[in-house]
């Protein structure tokens, strides 16, 4: 075998297996990527099969030299091919749209018009959880202003699974014009990239918008508990330790990770047991069958008022305004700390500047809206983080390292 077919063939091998790993990796089938593989697969076939190379070289009707160099042509192209495949990846998603961002440098006004008559395709916001829940509920009040604000035929999709990985996913291989939005819980973004090591997405892969809404969770305990403070609650576990059962909605869940970090300021063992949601851990706390747990104040306020549950303490940073009897987790000698969930609004990758302002914009309207805090935001107990993309991406930078680093002290992994 000649040295051109040798090259060829391990060229052509190193081809099909990187194209092979990256497909299984984006789990999107980028053209280029298709190109490499077939161009490697070719190569392969080529280098082997002499006769193939034969009949291929009798086709272009050319010599043995000027066949060597267009074999070179043909590696020299099917290598710029992978770099360009590897090098773009997710972020440049359609040949239309690169053109127009080089080219046309597409306005918020022609990429995103006021006029619904104008625009290409609907928007879809992404839910990375079943219907009924915070996200769904965020998702539909955006949909449902942008309809009656803009005209805009907006959809709502719900994408579950995998501690929001599924919907993620799926939104960072999206066209970064707009179109295509993502309702991101916190633990996108500060706890999964600890929580699983190989995650498929990172930060970058997405266009912070705004954030949205802000949850307290409040501590609540069965009736039967002898605590009716903090301070009791940490007295009793201290003097029982490893003997209070705690609920949590999952695995690195809000409800988990918040407990965590209770534990370690306190200094107490509490025993963490899983469910698959809130709803089926709050209805254990009711039964007797676990002692405690943290669940969102929405949650918490009508079981506290049907004797369901104690309600003993919130861990907000300070007593909120429609609870003002209820003292924070802080006040009890443990400064500085807080129970919470947030979420914000993102996009795939390279959406243009003036877009992300433009939807920015019209999400800081829908929440100063006094009927959306009334009957929305107040009713849900929620509170407001809109504000600046760079106040989110701010925020996770911040928040990401502080949970690593909880995360990896307790030892705990993704089930």
């Amino acid at each position: 075998m000649s040295n051109i077919r040798v090259i060829g063939l391990v060229i052509g091998l190193v081809l099909i297996a990187l194209s092979i790993l990256y497909f299984r990796g984006a789990r999107f089938n980028r053209p280029n990527f298709i190109l490499s593989f077939l161009t490697g697969f070719g190569l392969v076939l080529v280098s082997l099969d002499p006769a193939v190379g034969n009949l291929l070289q009798e086709l272009l009707n050319v010599g043995d030299f000027v066949y060597g160099r267009l074999f070179s042509i043909m590696i020299f192209v099917t290598i710029v091919s992978l770099l360009l495949a590897l090098y773009t990846k997710s972020k440049l998603d359609t040949l239309k749209y690169q053109m127009d961002r080089v080219f046309c440098a597409l306005s918020a006004d022609r990429l995103y018009p006021n006029d619904a008559a104008q625009r290409i395709k609907p928007i879809m916001i992404i839910v990375p959880a079943s219907p009924g829940g915070v996200t769904d509920m965020l998702a539909r009040i955006l949909a449902q202003h942008f309809n009656a604000d803009w005209g805009a035929q907006t959809v709502v999709e719900n994408k579950p699974g995998a501690n929001n990985q599924v919907a993620a996913e799926y939104v960072m291989h999206q066209p970064g014009d707009g179109y295509t939005l993502f309702i991101g819980p916190e633990t996108t973004f500060i706890v999964n990239p600890t929580l699983y090591p190989d995650l498929r997405y990172k930060l970058s892969d997405f266009t912070p918008i705004t954030g949205l809404a802000q949850i307290n969770h409040g501590l609540i305990l069965h009736p039967s508990v002898p605590a009716n403070s903090v301070k009791e609650l940490v007295a009793l576990a201290k003097t029982e330790p490893g003997q209070l059962n705690y609920g949590t909605y999952g695995v690195g869940s809000s409800g988990h990770l918040n407990m965590e970090m209770f534990k370690t300021v306190t200094g107490t063992n509490l025993v963490a047991v899983h469910y698959k949601g809130a709803a089926p851990a709050m209805q254990d706390v009711i039964a007797g069958h676990i002692q405690l747990m943290f669940i969102s104040v929405g949650n918490a306020v009508p079981q506290s008022k049907a004797g369901a549950v104690k309600f003993i303490a919130i861990g907000a940073p300070k007593r909120m305004a429609l609870l003002p009897d209820v003292p924070t987790i802080a006040e009890a000698g443990y400064p500085g700390f807080t129970a919470v969930s947030w979420f914000a609004l993102f996009g795939p990758a390279s959406i243009p500047p003036d877009v992300v302002a433009k939807i920015n914009g019209e999400v800081r309207k829908i929440f100063a809206d006094p009927a959306v805090q009334k009957t929305f935001l107040d009713a849900q107990f929620f509170e407001s983080i809109v504000g600046s993309p760079q106040a989110l991406s701010e925020r996770i930078r911040t928040e990401e390292p502080q949970w690593r680093k909880l995360i990896q002290a307790a030892h705990i992994t993704a089930e």
